[in-house]
């Protein structure tokens, strides 16, 4: 496909745009920035998963649904619940080598992993934006059993690279190709 494409617009305010050699969708959000989220922005991480899957099968790229779904849904998922703008904009894109997630919101305050995983250096494969943050946040004795909070170590753990954009709106990972789309390695 050459150029860019609108698809749709229907659900809740659900609009994609297919780019070569990438793909856009947008969700506006049915809940106000900063308070408790609809059901329907609840439900957003999820559909984006069922999205990245099949973007990536069309890719050619099935051995990177699994990560790549694990690091949109936090990413998605932190856009709705700590972002101030009223649409969520999650674009993936790819080379030979690598499919890039990001995820754009308004402007939020500088997202941080909680901790650095055992054996890591802070700034490990991130130049740039990682700086602004070089220490994490660190855990508090009561958080080694919380529910919430590790989303980024995720990310961390399972991307190449990954960083916030100056605009501190959107957040990006890179993700690792392990074979060509054609099977070989």
């Amino acid at each position: 496909m050459r150029g860019t494409e609108t698809v749709g617009r229907g659900d809740g305010g659900t609009t994609g745009t297919v780019a070569e050699g990438g793909f856009a969708v947008s969700y506006l959000r049915t809940s106000h920035p900063g308070g408790p989220l609809t059901e329907r922005d609840r439900a957003r991480p999820r559909q984006m998963r069922r999205i990245v899957r099949a973007q990536l099968r069309h890719w050619g790229l099935a051995d990177l649904v699994e990560s790549a779904q694990l690091v949109v849904t936090e990413l998605v998922t932190n856009a709705f619940q700590h972002g101030w703008g009223d649409e969520v904009r999650i674009h993936l894109s790819r080379t030979a080598e690598t499919v890039k997630v990001e995820v754009r919101t308004g402007p939020m305050p500088v997202p941080r992993p909680r901790r650095v995983p055992a054996g890591r250096p802070v700034a490990a494969g991130c130049p740039g934006p990682r700086a602004a943050f070089p220490h994490p946040a660190p855990f508090a004795p009561d958080d080694r059993l919380a529910e919430r909070g590790r989303g980024l170590i995720l990310v961390e753990a399972l991307a190449q690279e990954w960083g916030v954009h100056t605009d501190g709106g959107t957040v990006w990972c890179v993700l690792t190709v392990s074979h060509k789309p054609d099977g070989t390695l």
